[in-house]
């Protein structure tokens, strides 16, 4: 679960605090019933953090942009993908206007975010051939989700907030970058088109997991695959390395 309550600027504590405590708690309680775990960071509206006003929520976000350490960046990666569930939506509008409005054109912020972006890079080494990780019982696998998946969103993120795109779902934000200066039209294709075929393969996997009875993961071994499979999914991981390196040159520092 990542969750959070923003409150109209009248909320006052010692009135209100005790009905959105509960709420928040109820809600979050409900979640975990339905079989979606807490976040072990604790990042939900049960923790007080998370559960403030829209001007509390602004100053914040506007600390994270205008100070980009770790910490921070973390926090973004969550909250500045934010989607409006239920409510007044004109507070997360607002919310999420002020926020592209500080990140459009924000060099030493989009800098930072880059640098978060590359830190996983797609397992293919010098010839092409994958690199792997140890999986359950120490075979090698890829990490569908953490080095294939998990990029492109991060790529398809920084696109967005560069160009003050109000758009949170990762294909979305392609498209919507592709159709400005940017991303080119090729590019937002193709990664795309990768994001595609690395969500297939990894459903795929998971669906023969469940009906084997084993618990879900993302971690696949090559050998599981066919060689059209594993031929693709080479092609997949160049094309977000090529990108990565694409968007480096453009905001690292």
């Amino acid at each position: 679960q990542d969750n959070a309550l923003i409150l109209d600027d009248g909320y006052d504590d010692t009135r209100d605090g005790d009905y959105f405590a509960e709420m928040a708690r109820f809600v979050c309680d409900g979640l975990t019933r339905c079989g979606q775990p807490v976040c072990p960071g604790d990042v939900m509206a049960t923790n007080p953090e998370w559960r403030t006003t829209l001007s509390g929520w602004q100053s914040r976000f506007s600390h994270w942009i205008d100070n980009p350490d770790p910490t921070a960046l973390m926090h973004g990666c969550t909250f500045f993908d934010l989607r409006h569930i239920y409510g007044d939506a004109s507070l997360s509008a607002t919310l999420r206007r002020s926020m592209l409005e500080r990140t459009r054109g924000n060099s030493i912020f989009l800098s930072h975010l880059t640098g978060n972006a590359l830190k996983r890079q797609p397992p293919l080494g010098f010839f092409r051939n994958f690199v792997l990780s140890h999986g359950r019982d120490e075979t090698g696998v890829l990490d569908l989700k953490h080095v294939g998946v998990v990029p492109i969103v991060e790529l398809a993120r920084v696109y967005a907030l560069a160009g003050g795109i109000d758009e949170v779902n990762t294909r979305a934000r392609l498209n919507a970058a592709g159709a400005t200066d940017e991303l080119s039209s090729s590019g937002a294709r193709d990664l795309g088109d990768a994001l595609t075929f690395l969500s297939d393969t990894r459903f795929r996997h998971q669906a023969r997991q469940l009906e084997a009875g084993i618990e879900v993961d993302s971690l696949v071994a090559p050998e599981t695959l066919s060689r059209f499979e594993r031929g693709h999914l080479k092609d997949a991981f160049a094309i977000v390395r090529t990108m990565q390196r694409s968007l480096a040159q453009r905001f690292g520092r």
